[in-house]
């Protein structure tokens, strides 16, 4: 009997040992998920961080395209309502020759290597952007604005290009593409219109 006794209490200890040595086992598993899963959302947030970077260099270059697409527009802004020696014709021709080739100033934009992911959707972006000042060139040649004679007339060509709705939309798509990958790397919203001379008239 005692050796009966003795036997189930070896093989209840056993058995207890097993359960104990399982358990330990599985905390240590568990612990080494919790680990490998910290570690993935730490790398993770180190490279969205670092590529928040690449992008808001990339949104500068941006920046700077759009200066130098807008600024025979504004040149021409500022001579509207121009009156006399205000009003140079030369500086507006030369100005409104600019025009046609407004969007060219995005042709060198290219998206950086380390925002591959984002690749199709930024290039989709500048592809708009290219288009908004296009159709914003278009407004200008149908508004007749190389050929004013004079500050009044070229007030009125530069407010129908500003209300032009065809470029606005393709400019409002650009930043609503680029706000996307924004936000995706932890951004705030970049306002792009801020860089334009000539500005969006309000509706």
């Amino acid at each position: 009997m005692k050796k009966a006794f003795k036997g189930l209490s070896a093989l209840f200890m056993a058995l207890v040992l097993v359960l104990a040595v399982t358990a330990c086992s599985n905390n240590t598993e568990k612990k080494d998920e919790n680990k490998t899963e910290t570690s993935k959302n730490k790398e993770e947030k180190v490279d969205k961080t670092a590529l928040g970077g690449d992008l808001s260099t990339f949104a500068y270059d941006i920046q700077v395209a759009i200066s130098n697409a807008d600024a025979p527009f504004g040149t021409l802004g500022s001579y509207a309502e121009a009156e006399g020696d205000a009003y140079n014709a030369q500086d507006v021709k030369d100005a409104a020759s600019q025009v046609p080739n407004a969007a060219s100033a995005f042709d060198n934009l290219t998206v950086p290597d380390s925002l591959k992911d984002y690749k199709d959707k930024l290039d989709q972006a500048i592809s708009d952007l290219k288009d908004a000042f296009a159709k914003r060139a278009d407004a200008a040649k149908a508004n007749g604005i190389d050929s004013v004679k004079d500050g009044a007339a070229l007030a009125k060509a530069v407010d129908a290009v500003s209300k032009d709705s065809p470029s606005k939309t393709a400019f409002d798509k650009f930043q609503t593409e680029y706000n996307e990958v924004a936000k995706d790397l932890g951004l705030e919203n970049m306002d792009f219109s801020k860089a334009l001379e000539l500005p969006f008239a309000a509706e």
